[in-house]
């Protein structure tokens, strides 16, 4: 039996006699960026993939004849590399005729939880760019042609070097504790550059971990004051040497990858030398197409759109300022 006209129908009637909060769609997020703590962030980016040429100097010193004619070779060159893609996810459509813009308040409560969803979204991304970085076919390639986290890669793709010729920034069974944490930074201090010699950069040292039980073992290690040490049948409390040697960050993403097991520890060393690169031509943008009577998805549907899009990618940068471990 038809309606008579002027009654309340479809779902007005429920809203005379409820309360409808959107407070749920505005999403808090955690101030912490893992990618501006690791990563080169460029922004303004206006190529679709950006060449970084880097000048290797591969010629060690040595002792000399003040006699002798000494030999010059050509100048060497490796390219790092960070393409952007477009990244978004599939946008929504909200029915103008509806009037569940109005009702709900949908139209202006989800724009804090787009807004949230965008500025997240790259740091998932970088949590799956590490976690295929020791993957050829996933993962960007480095410099030399290597997956980026390796147990032999190149320390100067030009040329063979006498010594120290390849160096490892992957170990696939490291435990995090105090003497993987010292394997590590080992590695990161004597990493060779591409003259073979010790690349000798300064910076502060991150760990990243991927859980809870991660974070909780390395911050005893990196931040505790006294641990515990055998001594022949006895444990005695001695002061932590480890305390202040490194930043410590849980990057919760993480655990989606690596089953959970990876960590890793990098070398910040200024705003351009880092392990990572980060590239976007804006912020994320979020658009809204059909309040306007005029615009063409309300004209031809009586629709309203909305959805964001972001335009950025990372690369790979030195790989001597990077380790990565996944513990067995």
């Amino acid at each position: 039996m038809p309606k008579p006209s002027g009654v309340i129908t479809f779902n007005q009637i429920p809203g005379l006699v409820q309360e409808y909060n959107t407070a749920f769609n505005t999403r808090p997020i955690a101030p912490q960026s893992v990618v501006s703590q690791i990563c080169w962030v460029r922004n303004g980016v206006r190529a679709e993939e950006t060449i970084f040429p880097v000048s290797f100097w591969g010629n060690p010193s040595q002792k000399r004849s003040r006699y002798e004619q000494r030999k010059h070779t050509p100048p060497e060159v490796v390219n790092f590399s960070c393409p952007i893609d477009e990244n978004g996810p599939d946008g929504e459509s909200i029915p103008k005729g509806t009037m569940v813009t109005d009702l709900y308040g949908i139209f202006q409560s989800k724009l804090p939880m787009i807004a949230s969803a965008a500025m997240l979204e790259p740091e998932y991304r970088l949590a799956e760019f590490l976690a295929n970085g020791n993957d050829s076919v996933k993962g960007v390639q480095a410099y030399d042609g290597l997956p980026f986290f390796h147990t032999a890669k190149r320390a100067n793709p030009n040329r063979v070097l006498a010594s120290n010729n390849t160096f490892a920034n992957y170990n696939g069974s490291l435990k995090l504790d105090r003497a993987g944490i010292n394997t590590v930074f080992q590695a990161l201090d004597t990493v060779p550059g591409p003259d073979g010699r010790l690349f000798r950069l300064p910076g502060r040292k991150v760990i990243v971990v991927s859980s809870e039980d991660q974070y909780d073992r390395a911050s005893r290690e990196l931040f505790g004051t006294i641990v515990s040490q055998q001594t022949g049948s006895a444990v005695a409390g001695v002061s932590n040497t480890l305390t202040g040697r490194a930043d410590l960050i849980y990057f919760p993403d993480l655990s989606q990858f690596d089953s959970g097991k990876s960590w890793m520890a990098f070398k910040i060393s200024s705003g351009e030398f880092r392990p990572m690169i980060f590239s976007q031509v804006a912020p994320p943008e979020i658009y809204v197409e059909g309040p306007a009577p005029n615009e063409d998805s309300r004209v031809t549907r009586q629709l309203i759109l909305m959805g964001y899009n972001h335009f950025y990618g990372f690369g790979y940068g030195w790989p001597q300022l990077a380790y990565k471990a996944i513990e067995p």
